[in-house]
Parts: structure tokens; C-alpha cells; sequence
């Protein structure tokens, strides 16, 4: 929050004097870097970290909606209960209703971990795990997600969702990855590839925050509708050619060959996702 503050307040900031470069140089800010100009520019993780944290802090983007707003909700370590806000209902009363709660789910969670059977089932709702040891540590992971998201849904799907900041900067090793693979005979460096996916990835998210403002023009000032509708367009189709010309810039490759080792990549940024992302319902599956 500090690198935040002074990034964006800070006029005379290396923050402002990147993101030009940033959004219309596809590739620049790679290149300036790995030749060594440094100091003029903000290094490639923290204009990663300032744009990504601009992006999670705009409201709707952290996957909270504002549905919510007028109900009244209990929370503990298992569950959040909406209930709607009843006036007739003291405080003793809802803290009964919450350790009533608590206990039902602790109960049903204490039970579905101890059965050795393949079906497990809570709520009325059923998690199947044919085929898989049931005394496994993979198993039990995969039990209690299947039992977080049978009970609260909108909790599980929440905690996935905030966990989307961590698994995107876990994943973009493993796309370098990937890189590497493609590039393996451009004499390149693994950790240049990662510099080349920060500034990738800050440029989507400078990109997603332009489009965040631009959908809230849109909506507040009806005569700006229709500019706004196609600026978004235009932005989300900008994006993936940023890329294909960043790859062209870097790696000096000829446009056929950039075009199907872009192809390559997106599969293994696919891959990668699709793992960190099992990983992280895992991981808060163990937060229970």
C-alpha cells in the first residue's frame, strides 16, 4: 500500500513516466530494461504489483457485487448465513442462532471426515469421490472443498476469488516456463522471460482498469454510452495484438513464427492457470 501511495501520488513518480511506454510501445519497457536502463522506468514487479492492486481495489473486481447490501449476515470459521435483517431479533438471539450453526456444520464436517465410504453428503447435497482411496491426503483435500462449496457457495467462490491476485503471480513463473521451451534457442534468460510476462500482465491490468472506468462513464453519463461501449471493444481487441507485438519486439522473431510460438504459449498459460487455479481451491479447502 505504501509502494501504492507513493506510485500514484507522487507526480514526479517513475510510475507516470511508464505507463505511456507501457500502454502504446508494445515490448519497450522489456527492452529498456534488459539493456540496462533501469532507473528512468519502474521496475517490472512493483508496475506489476501498483496496477494489479489499482485493478482488485475497483469496486465489482474483487468479486464482491454489493447484492448483499440490506441483509444482515452471522460469520464464523465455517459459514456465512444471510438472514434478513429482522428488527424483533436481539443480539442474544442471533449469537445463539451463529453457535447453533457452528456447531450443526462442525458436527457434519467431524462425520464426512471420518467416513470411509466414496459418497459424502451434507445439506441434502452429495460429493462424489468414486474411484479414489478414501484414507488419501488428495482425497480429504478434495472432500472438504466439494463440502466448503455444498455448504456456502458464495463464501467458497468468494475465498477462490481472492485468492486470484496470489495465483496469478504463481502462475506467471510457470508460463515463463513455457517460454523458455519456445525460446530455447534465442540464448534468452528464464528471468527475462518473467520480466516480459510482468510487463505483460501490468499492461492487462492497466488495460482492465481503463475499461473498469470507462463501463462507470458509461453508466453515470448516458450521452457517453455509446463511446465508452466502443472504447471497450477496441481495448479488448488491443490487448491480444499488444501481445503479439511485445513477443515481436523482444524476441525478434519473424511474425509466422511469433504468431504460432504465441499459440504455444497461450496453451501453456492455460495449463498453468488451470493448475494454480486447482491448487488454490485445494489450499482454501484447507482453511475451512
Amino acid at each position: 500500500m505504501e509502494e501504492l501511495a507513493d506510485g500514484l501520488l507522487n507526480m514526479d513518480s517513475r510510475v507516470w513516466r511508464s505507463l505511456l511506454p507501457l500502454a502504446l510501445k508494445p515490448g519497450k519497457l522489456t527492452i529498456k530494461y534488459l539493456r540496462g536502463r533501469r532507473m528512468y522506468y519502474l521496475p517490472p514487479f512493483r508496475l506489476y504489483l501498483i496496477l494489479s492492486l489499482v485493478f482488485f481495489l475497483i469496486p465489482g473486481n474483487n468479486g464482491n457485487t454489493g447484492d448483499n447490501f440490506g441483509e444482515n449476515f452471522i460469520e464464523d470459521d465455517f459459514n456465512v448465513v444471510y438472514r434478513p435483517v429482522d428488527q424483533n431479533v436481539d443480539g442474544e438471539d442471533r449469537g445463539e442462532l451463529a453457535e447453533q450453526l457452528r456447531q450443526e456444520v462442525s458436527e457434519e464436517l467431524a462425520v464426512a471426515r471420518t467416513n470411509n465410504t466414496d459418497t459424502y453428503s451434507i445439506r441434502g447435497g452429495q460429493c462424489l469421490l468414486n474411484g479414489s482411496s478414501p484414507g488419501s491426503l488428495f482425497t480429504s483435500m478434495l472432500r472438504d472443498a466439494c463440502l466448503k462449496f455444498t455448504n456456502d457457495p458464495q463464501r467458497f467462490s468468494q475465498d477462490v476469488i481472492d485468492m486470484v491476485p496470489v495465483m496469478m503471480i504463481v502462475g506467471i513463473p510457470l508460463v515463463a516456463f513455457f517460454m523458455f521451451l519456445v525460446y530455447a534457442m534465442s540464448g534468452r534468460y528464464y528471468l527475462e522471460h518473467i520480466i516480459f510476462l510482468l510487463h505483460t500482465h501490468a499492461f492487462f491490468f492497466l488495460a482492465s482498469i481503463l475499461m473498469a472506468f470507462s463501463s462507470a462513464l458509461g453508466q453515470r453519463y448516458g450521452f457517453l454510452t455509446e463511446t465508452m461501449n466502443w472504447f471497450r471493444i477496441i481495448t479488448a481487441w488491443y490487448i491480444p495484438l499488444y501481445i503479439f507485438l511485445a513477443m515481436l519486439s523482444v524476441y525478434n522473431d519473424s511474425k509466422v513464427k511469433t504468431f504460432f510460438k504465441g499459440v504455444f504459449v497461450l496453451i501453456g498459460y492455460g495449463t498453468s492457470i488451470l493448475v494454480v487455479a486447482v491448487l488454490g481451491i485445494l489450499y482454501s479447502a484447507l482453511n475451512i
